[in-house]
């Protein structure tokens, strides 16, 4: 059954290069699409970690050929699933066009829920989670959002009192709504 990995591996990384430089070299897609990263990322973990398991001489457990059967059974069903999904229902891209693509309206309860949030994100740093994934996604994100919370609070005083904030430099050419005041 070893040997039904390795040419497992070789077939999987094979299609799925395929499914990402086809649409790329007829012209029809982008090369790097979030989709493509995340396939990138199968060929990676499933493709070449099969290969890499069916040429191994010492394994870390035991699993027998019903165990890797069922390997290969789970990746096939989980990719025919995914793929049906991303090509044929059709909802998921029609939502997120209706919803995502469009900008909310700049103007201040906009700005203010953008500045409590990145405020409330900012302070995490200050409290130290001690849970493990929420801990390090705050202590990443909370910098970020420190600088974001900064942008905001001189872009929403720039739009209130355009002639001081802009004396001040909080504005610079790109907001042409206190330039040209």
């Amino acid at each position: 059954m070893s040997n039904a990995l390795v040419v497992f591996g070789i077939c999987y990384v094979a299609v799925m290069a395929g499914v990402i430089l086809v649409p790329y070299l007829r012209r029809r897609a982008d090369l790097l699409t979030s989709w493509n990263l995340f396939l990138l990322g199968a060929i990676n973990f499933v493709g070449i970690g099969a290969i890499y398991t069916g040429q191994a001489k010492r394994h870390l457990g035991f699993f027998d050929d019903d165990d890797r059967l069922r390997f290969l059974v789970g990746a096939i069903v989980f990719h025919i699933a995914l793929f049906a999904t991303y090509y044929l229902w059709k909802y998921p891209r029609r939502a997120a066009g209706r919803r995502f693509r469009k900008w909310p309206p700049v103007g201040g309860m906009t700005m203010v829920l953008m500045i409590i949030f990145c405020g409330g994100l900012s302070t995490l740093m200050l409290f130290p989670i001690n849970v493990q994934v929420v801990g390090q996604l705050s202590w990443m994100a909370a910098p970020c959002a420190a600088v974001m919370l900064l942008v905001y609070v001189l872009w929403a005083g720039c739009a209130i009192r355009p002639t001081r904030s802009c004396l001040w430099g909080s504005c610079s050419a790109s907001f042409t709504r206190c330039s040209s005041r």
